[in-house]
């Protein structure tokens, strides 16, 4: 192979990528805050706009819950776009809560074929919320009505 050989394809590779970055398509969703969880929420499920929130300390994925009508939501990040699914009877399988490191890590098993398992990484200091969360997340478990 000669160098001119090798030079085209490479070139265009790079040419592709450096078109992606200056377009933005490097860029990655984010829910890192309570503003950004409730915005997308007024869009998916704007009943639970004032609902309880938990956000991953990454900021990759949340939790919605409504103790007064009992309705939840997920919302995770698939790289650029953000997505939002409501929570329904008998969709999680196991919630189990872990430790890794310093952080507390809520692992939902959902029967969902698309999303079948979210880790959200909280503080150090969220252990008790995590366990409130767990509780909140058996009204979606077996068993539920």
């Amino acid at each position: 192979m000669t160098a001119t050989q090798l030079i085209l394809p490479v070139g265009g590779v790079v040419l592709i990528l450096a078109v992606v970055y200056l377009t933005g398509g490097l860029k990655t969703a984010t829910l890192a805050t309570a503003e950004a969880v409730r915005h997308r929420l007024g869009r998916d499920a704007p009943e639970l706009v004032r609902a309880d929130l938990l956000i991953d300390a990454g900021g990759r994925a949340a939790l919605a819950y409504d103790t007064a009508s009992r309705a939840g939501a997920l919302l995770y990040v698939m790289g650029d776009r953000v997505n939002c699914e409501r929570l329904a009877a008998n969709i999680v399988k196991a919630v189990k809560i872990a430790k890794s490191g310093d952080a507390t890590i809520l692992e939902l098993r959902l029967r969902n074929f698309t999303r079948g398992r979210v880790r959200l990484r909280l503080g150090p200091a969220a252990r008790d919320e995590a366990g409130r969360w767990r509780d909140r997340l058996a009204a979606f478990g077996p068993g539920a009505p």
